[in-house]
Parts: C-alpha cells; sequence; structure tokens
C-alpha cells in the first residue's frame, strides 16, 4: 500500500474506539454519557458521507493499523484487486506487493512513526490486470497521546507514467551511447582506411605474386568488414550516410520475404499483410532495405525450430493529443506503420531494455555482432522515425517501426555513376590531420599521375591554397580537424576562391552542416573508409565539373 493525506476514516475510528470505561482511580464515569439514539444517527450519516466521498474519487483509498492489516477498502481498490472488502479486512497488505518492493515499502514507511507522519512509496501490486506500478501517499493517524493507531492510504496506478519515464530514460541512454560510439567509429574508419587502401594498393601491385596477393586480398577483405560493422554503429549514432529519396516501402517488404525465404529455409513461413495507402516513404532505401533485413534475422533468430514471420504495413494519423502520449517524438502527418513480428521464444524486460545498445546480444560467443538491432534503432532515427518492441517469453516478438509518409512521390534518385579512373596531371591538396589516411590518399593518387600537396591542419591548408591557389585543381579535405573544422577550411577556400572543387572526406557525412555544404554546389562526398573505386570516382566527377 502506501498513502495519502487523507485522513478519511480517523476521527469516526477514534469515535468508535472510545468505550467510556472510568479510570481506574475513579469512582465514577467522568467520560461523554452514553450515546443516544440521535447520536448513533449522526455517526452513521457521518459515515456514510464519508464512504461515499472516498468511494466517489478515482484514487485508491484504505486504512490498515500499524500491523499492516485492513481496516478499510475503498471500491476502487477492491475492484482493482478483485476483491470483496469482507476479503481483506483484517487481512495483511504486504502478500499483494511485489516481492522485490516489499523492503523498500517497509523503509519508506518508516516515516509515518515521526513528524511530518506522512510518507510516499511506489510499488508493483498483483492486481486482476496482472503486475501494476502504484503510488501511494501515506499518513498516520494519531490518538490523543500522539501514538499511531492507523495509515491511511491513497493510491493511485502510476503504470503508464513509470513505462514513459523508463522509455525515455532509454532514449536518453540511448542517445549517450550513440554519440560515442560515433566518435569510436569515426576514429576506427580512420584507421581503417589506411588498412583498407594500402590492401588494396598491394592487390594491384602483386600480380605475379600468387601467395602475397592471397594475402594481400584476405587483409582487404578483413577490412571491408570491419568497415561494415564501424557502417552499422554509425547508423545506430544516425551519422551514417541517409539519401532522401521516394522509397516505397512495399516494394522493400516484397524484396525482403523473397530474401528471407532464399535465406531462412521452409521451416520459416515468411507473410505479408500490406495495408499502407500511400507506403511511401523519404530516406534511404539502402539502409531501410537493411533494417527491415535485421529485423527480420532477429526473428528468424528467435525461431530455431521454425515458425511464422509477418511483415504488416498500415497507415496511420495521430493527433496532437495522441502524439503527446508517446514517450517519442514523430513529426506532424501521417505516417507508415510497419510491424515485423515473429512466433519465437520472446523476450524477457531485462532484454528488452538493452535490446537497441551496441554489442549487447543474447547470441553464444562469435554468433553475433550485437549491432543489427543498434543499426535498426539508429536508421530509424534518422529517418525522424520511431520504433518500439512487444513481447513475452514464449509468445514471439513484434517491432513495430514509424516512418512519416512522403508528401509527394517523385522520381526515383540516380543511380551512382560507375567508378573509373581520375584524369591525370591535376595538382590536388589532400587535408587530414590522419597522417594514414594523408599518406594512402597520396599514394593513391600519385599512382593514378596526380601531384599532390598534403596539409596535416586547417590552417596549413589555407595557407598552402592562398600561396598556391590558381595551380590547385582540386582539395580533398576532413571535415573533422583539432585546429580548425572542416567547415570552416571550406567557408574560407571558397571566400579565396568562389569556384573551388572541394571533396569533403568523412567517416561520418551527409547530416548538418557536411548535408548544407554538399548542397551548396561544387562539393563531392568522399566516405570513410574508402575504396580505391572510391577515389577514382570521385576525385574524376569532381574534375570533369564544369
Amino acid at each position: 500500500m502506501g498513502a495519502s493525506a487523507t485522513t478519511v476514516g480517523g476521527e469516526c475510528s477514534r469515535r468508535l474506539e472510545w468505550t467510556g470505561m472510568p479510570h481506574e482511580d475513579e469512582g465514577a464515569p467522568t467520560g461523554p454519557p452514553p450515546a443516544s439514539a440521535l447520536d448513533v444517527e449522526a455517526l452513521r450519516r457521518s459515515e456514510a458521507k464519508y464512504r461515499l466521498l472516498v468511494e466517489g474519487q478515482q484514487d485508491l483509498v484504505v486504512q490498515v493499523d500499524v500491523e499492516g492489516r485492513f481496516l478499510f477498502a475503498s471500491e476502487g481498490y477492491c475492484r482493482l484487486f478483485g476483491k470483496a472488502e469482507a476479503e481483506l479486512l483484517g487481512q495483511r497488505f504486504m502478500p499483494l506487493v511485489h516481492a522485490d518492493d516489499r523492503e523498500a515499502t517497509r523503509k519508506a514507511m518508516e516515516a509515518l512513526f515521526r513528524p511530518p507522519w506522512t510518507c510516499y512509496v511506489e510499488q508493483r501490486a498483483k492486481t486482476v490486470l496482472g503486475w501494476r506500478w502504484l503510488g501511494w501517499s501515506d499518513r498516520a493517524v494519531l490518538d490523543e497521546a500522539g501514538q499511531v493507531v492507523a495509515i491511511v492510504g491513497t493510491g493511485r496506478d502510476i503504470t503508464l507514467q513509470r513505462q514513459m519515464e523508463e522509455q525515455l530514460r532509454q532514449a536518453e541512454k540511448l542517445a549517450a551511447i550513440g554519440q560515442l560510439a560515433g566518435g569510436v567509429a569515426h576514429d576506427f574508419n580512420n584507421q581503417l582506411t589506411g588498412i583498407l587502401g594500402n590492401a588494396e594498393l598491394l592487390v594491384e601491385a602483386l600480380p605475379d605474386r600468387p601467395e602475397l596477393k592471397a594475402a594481400a586480398e584476405e587483409i582487404r577483405a578483413a577490412a571491408q568488414r570491419s568497415a561494415r560493422l564501424t557502417h552499422q554503429l554509425l547508423a545506430f549514432a544516425r551519422k551514417g550516410k541517409v539519401l532522401s529519396v521516394p522509397v516505397d516501402l512495399h516494394r522493400l517488404v516484397g524484396e525482403l520475404l523473397e530474401a528471407a525465404r532464399r535465406d531462412f529455409g521452409p521451416a520459416i513461413a515468411c507473410e505479408a499483410a500490406l495495408g499502407a495507402a500511400p507506403a511511401t516513404v523519404l530516406g534511404d532505401p539502402v539502409q531501410l532495405h537493411g533494417a527491415l533485413y535485421n529485423l527480420a534475422a532477429n526473428a528468424r533468430d528467435a525461431m530455431p525450430a521454425g515458425g511464422t514471420l509477418l511483415v504488416e504495413t498500415r497507415t496511420v494519423s495521430l493527433d496532437a493529443a495522441a502524439r503527446g502520449r508517446l514517450p517519442f517524438e514523430l513529426p506532424p502527418g501521417p505516417l507508415v506503420e510497419v510491424r515485423v513480428s515473429d512466433t519465437g521464444v520472446g523476450m524477457d524486460e531485462e532484454t528488452q531494455a538493452h535490446l537497441f545498445e551496441p554489442f549487447f546480444t543474447t547470441k553464444a560467443r562469435g554468433q553475433g555482432s550485437g549491432l543489427g538491432l543498434a543499426a535498426v534503432y539508429g536508421t530509424v532515427k534518422a529517418h525522424h522515425g520511431a520504433v518500439a518492441v512487444e513481447s513475452t517469453p514464449g509468445s514471439g516478438t513484434t517491432f513495430t517501426l514509424w516512418l512519416p509518409a512522403a508528401p509527394e512521390v517523385g522520381a526515383e534518385a540516380d543511380e551512382p555513376p560507375e567508378p573509373g579512373r581520375a584524369g591525370r596531371g591535376a595538382r590536388i591538396l589532400v587535408v587530414d590531420d590522419e597522417k594514414l589516411v594523408r599518406d594512402t590518399l597520396a599514394r593513391v593518387l600519385r599512382r593514378a599521375g596526380h601531384e599532390v600537396l598534403l596539409a596535416s591542419r586547417g590552417l596549413e591548408a589555407l595557407a598552402t591554397y592562398q600561396e598556391a591557389w590558381r595551380a590547385i585543381d582540386l582539395v580533398v579535405l576532413d571535415l573533422m580537424m583539432p585546429d580548425l573544422g572542416g567547415p570552416e577550411v571550406h567557408a574560407r577556400l571558397r571566400q579565396r576562391n568562389p569556384s573551388a572543387r572541394i571533396v569533403l572526406s568523412s567517416g561520418y557525412a551527409l547530416e548538418g552542416e557536411a548535408r548544407r555544404l554538399l548542397e551548396a554546389g561544387r562539393t563531392w562526398l568522399l566516405q570513410k573508409p574508402f575504396t580505391l573505386d572510391d577515389v577514382h570516382r570521385v576525385v574524376a566527377e569532381a574534375l570533369a565539373a564544369p
């Protein structure tokens, strides 16, 4: 239980408990005279008034003695617990409290035995609706000698509030983890850029040394696998590359189920119920497809003996009041809801609490990176949507995604140009504070026939460009540098030469300031970690621009 500043029943109980017996040292009664029929009727009316007041409010009201035995339980309390008041009277309230919350309840209620004779406690209780969180405000009832003789409690079901608070804490924790993961992935991408670039150079340089070439190819393959992990980390951190083109989710679901039927085997039935109209969102089709496939793969792993994978879509509209009740923010307008359900083993609450954290996995060592669902979370957030999970052990799991519907359907994005060798003979300024990245880029560009100038800091790059800007055809500029950031260097380069061709090199990319710079024109993106083909393609595209 737990209670409130209400004193319902306090005065009544004192009147009822008074006996009118004389003190032992007195020969005749000195107390009030016996109650008349009129007094009894007035007392009855007073009790009826108090009961009407108690039963008429939504709060739960109880009165217990100092041993925790029920003296009174309101109709609302009895209804919530599925018991008649007569069943409760004389019984202790503590067995109704969750075992994990009993000690905290006892400690909180110790405050009732000293001024100001009140306490507040939150606890789980077994009700007809299952385990519910109840918040209790308690107040002690004192006798004339100042001794606690009873406790009155006023309670309220705060389950929804607790759930929303927990989801908010989870969102804040995931945001903090995402910031850390993004920084780690960015630094790791710098190292992978050097490993991957130099491994590819070795592969090209060893056509007549098959054993050494095979070793270099293994290094390249390992670097590419590591790059996929950093892409998942960046997706979780919402710092990955996100396109904004119309994407038909029904087409993606069709592709997903086709791949699932091929990859998961006949033991898992793959079904769809596609009701969204429209089913088009603005986003990155590759990332959205990856998010859906990660959810499907999670469902497969939850059904080792087989089962059903079901993907459903529908269009939903939420009014302002409904959005205000959600523990996450969603933009106004219609939403496309995607539900991915399985009939697998399900998850307990503890597992669900950590589900979207990077590197968290319930799989055996070596069977999963723990990044799949983290990437789902980051991808959905990057698309201004939300994701939630419902699961019960033994009863399967449902992931629900909400994505803003596209306001209008436009043309599909152009296909990226095919990789090609950059034209020879250009003078290129490479600016990066990471020596491994600078040296790798210089080696690749010089092999392609270009002259390369190097700068390790933003101020150094500006000094070099100021001196020879007319002879510099292209600048490859890192976005993250310690003394002067890429956006500031970009702005000063454009002040010196408004027509400067600039390639932004980044382990994050395409959000915030970087997106604005790219949309301003004559600026291209080289995503880390990059391959030789990526370098040649982007440099060729930039040099070919008029």
